[in-house]
């Protein structure tokens, strides 16, 4: 009975120790007072957002008929095939954070890989910025024509005539 009662009273100092925040959860511990779910949400959306690109510019070059577009497209593949190998080899710890922004912004339908954020100043001309990726991947979370207070880390540019970003949602807070 003594063992078992040993075996309670750690389980419940422990999770005493984890409900108070001395104990890290592991999938937060920081690196540089960076929170390395905050580096792997940016890292796995540069490279979807790198795999994106990807995928359009292969679609542009088997429709386009102009030889200089085809060699244009042609390069930036192989381009974007290297920075695809540099972020797939690169893990949390490595990966340098964007520079990030913060907006009063909305989602006219439900939110899911590639949605546009409404926001006052976006104009048909931009800024656009496509959700690649958000902190913890619920993109459920967001309900249409609700407005939320969001920081956007832009992790990668996206291939448009007008200012165009791929963004990872970081933090937001409905408003």
């Amino acid at each position: 009975m003594h063992r078992k009662s040993n075996w309670m009273l750690s389980g419940l100092v422990l999770l005493a120790l984890l409900l108070a925040g001395c104990v890290p959860h592991p999938a937060t511990v920081s690196e540089g007072g960076t929170p390395m779910t905050l580096k792997s949400a940016c890292l796995q959306a540069t490279q979807k957002a790198v795999d994106l690109e990807i995928q359009r510019y292969q679609a542009w070059l088997q429709n386009s008929k102009d030889p200089a577009k085809v060699q244009t497209y042609k390069q930036r593949l192989v381009a974007l095939q290297a920075e695809r190998e540099k972020y797939g080899k690169m893990g949390p710890a490595d990966y340098t954070l964007p520079e990030s922004i913060t907006i009063e912004g909305w989602f006219d339908h439900p939110c899911q890989t590639g949605s546009i954020i409404n926001f006052a100043k976006l104009t048909r001309s931009g800024p656009f910025y496509h959700v690649i990726g958000i902190v913890g991947g619920d993109y459920s979370t967001f309900k249409p024509d609700v407005h939320y207070q969001m920081t956007l880390s832009l992790v990668y540019p996206r291939t448009y005539p007008f200012p165009s970003e791929y963004v990872c949602i970081t933090a937001f807070q409905q408003k």
